[in-house]
């Protein structure tokens, strides 16, 4: 089954059955970790451009980008050539950088047309960076897993448990900087994780690689059955969807890309939740709970609710009371309730991380 015409970006891209997409880039000699690297370039700029149309007052029927996307003629496949395509794409991410956005280019040369919904903010589309990495080399190498029950490490090209932590940390950065994700950064990112998988291990293995003592939360961000089902890598069943690239627990657990782009699609989900619920009126407030001042920003609101959920962060929130023109939470609700005593203690820990 042929998923590409399942997938367009707000700016039109897509790949055709030759493997080339709309932006003329050939992707067929293009590796496991070339295609991860192009989509997270991609994905970067595309968010770059719409920022920019935003800011003009177009936040919808985006101008559909074309051969012209990456600021360079078709020789040498855009730049993107046939080998050493990873440092191609460094280069090509590093001129644009430097050099800004030519606005005529960006903004006048391609024709209007009436855009697909913006996978950039939809965490179950077919965006997902490692769910459409894999899906490519299925489609043009479908030998690639065969005997291998961790197709992560199947080959040479792989961004799965052996990658280093400078690897690992610049891909981090190139998703939560350059998607949604609810808002959050990589590095608020990294005191969840921080709080989530440190020390709690049964396993003993921090990190990716941890499972939580009664085996309902797993790997850096100790993601639960719901969180993934939320970040569309799991099925209500609690199966791994296939367009994830991911088949079972373990394999999710060896994958460090797979997970913090689950997380930032959860992220995305978490943030509609607190929509829902209304629990953005409390914005730049603080809170005192006992002798603890804390700060209701944005991202300690996500870390509220990936904890417990946007309902229970809703209750914890609504708690508080105004005493002398203070917020003021009264500690007998955490006693009462463990769920906002799980919410009050996470909060802690991201204020006072744990030695």
């Amino acid at each position: 089954m042929d998923i590409y015409p399942k997938y367009k970006s707000a700016l039109g891209y897509q790949v055709g059955d030759n493997g080339i997409d709309s932006y003329g880039v050939n992707h067929n000699n293009f590796s496991l970790r070339d295609e991860l690297e192009y989509q997270m370039a991609r994905t970067n700029r595309e968010s770059q451009l719409i920022n920019r149309y935003n800011q003009q007052g177009i936040n919808n029927n985006y101008p559909q980008q074309g051969v012209g996307f990456w600021g360079n003629s078709a020789e040498n496949n855009y730049g993107f050539g046939s080998s050493n395509i990873g440092g191609n794409i460094e280069n090509i991410t590093n001129q644009l950088n430097a050099g800004g956005f030519n606005n005529q280019q960006t903004f006048g040369i391609n024709s209007y047309g009436n855009a697909a919904n913006s996978a950039i903010t939809q965490p179950n589309s077919y965006a997902n960076n490692a769910g459409m990495a894999n899906q490519f080399v299925q489609k043009n190498n479908s030998n690639i897993f065969s005997g291998s029950t961790n197709h992560w490490n199947s080959n040479a090209d792989n961004l799965g448990s052996n990658t280093n932590e400078q690897d690992i940390g610049k891909i981090r950065r190139q998703i939560f900087d350059g998607q949604n994700c609810g808002g959050m950064s990589s590095e608020f990112a990294d005191k969840i994780a921080y709080a989530e998988s440190r020390g709690n291990c049964k396993n003993n293995i921090n990190d990716y690689g941890c499972v939580n003592s009664s085996n309902t939360a797993f790997g850096r961000y100790q993601m639960q059955a719901p969180a993934l089902i939320d970040a569309g890598y799991m099925d209500k069943n609690k199966i791994f969807l296939p367009q994830t690239g991911i088949k079972n627990m373990q394999d999710f657990l060896n994958n460090p890309q797979a997970q913090e782009q689950a997380f930032c699609n959860f992220l995305e989900k978490a943030d509609k939740y607190n929509e829902n619920w209304n629990n953005y009126k409390y914005l730049g407030k603080n809170i005192q709970v006992g002798d603890l001042s804390i700060p209701i920003t944005k991202d300690m609101m996500l870390a509220g609710t990936h904890r417990e959920g946007a309902r229970k962060l809703n209750e914890w929130l609504n708690d508080a009371k105004f005493q002398n023109n203070n917020l003021v939470r009264d500690s007998v609700y955490d006693q009462q309730d463990k769920k906002r005593r799980n919410i009050t203690k996470r909060f802690k820990e991201i204020l006072y991380p744990p030695k």
